[in-house]
């Protein structure tokens, strides 16, 4: 087994690399972002407030990291270094499934859609 790994306590719910760097969302008492460049080093995190403990998903796109938020049924755009940069009016956000096809939604046919 190779030694370089991501560890983490809890649970990594969704991955996205970009520019050589690993975004990974994880849940462990709470959802945070947690970025990691390719030798697997943690270089940068940030807290996601959400209480759904089931399921997430974050996409990154451009300069852009975006995360649903179920309880305010929105997309929360991060920038790369976890600035909130806004939040995206998203009403179909309504179940823990809902996220599954967020990749869907932030494509580059739809992403300007989305982003009104």
């Amino acid at each position: 087994m190779s030694p370089r790994v991501i560890s983490v306590e809890g649970y990594v719910s969704s991955v996205s690399v970009c520019d050589d760097l690993i975004y990974t969302l994880v849940h462990h008492s709470s959802w945070s972002v947690r970025v990691y460049d390719s030798d697997y080093q943690l270089i940068g995190s940030w807290r996601h407030e959400e209480s759904n403990v089931y399921f997430n998903q974050l996409v990154v796109r451009k300069d852009s990291v975006l995360v649903p938020h179920r309880g305010s049924q929105t997309i929360i755009q991060y920038g790369l270094t976890g600035e909130v940069e806004r939040r995206i009016p998203f009403i179909m956000l309504k179940n823990l499934f809902d996220s599954i096809w967020l990749c869907d939604v932030i494509t580059p046919r739809c992403f300007d859609n989305v982003q009104q």
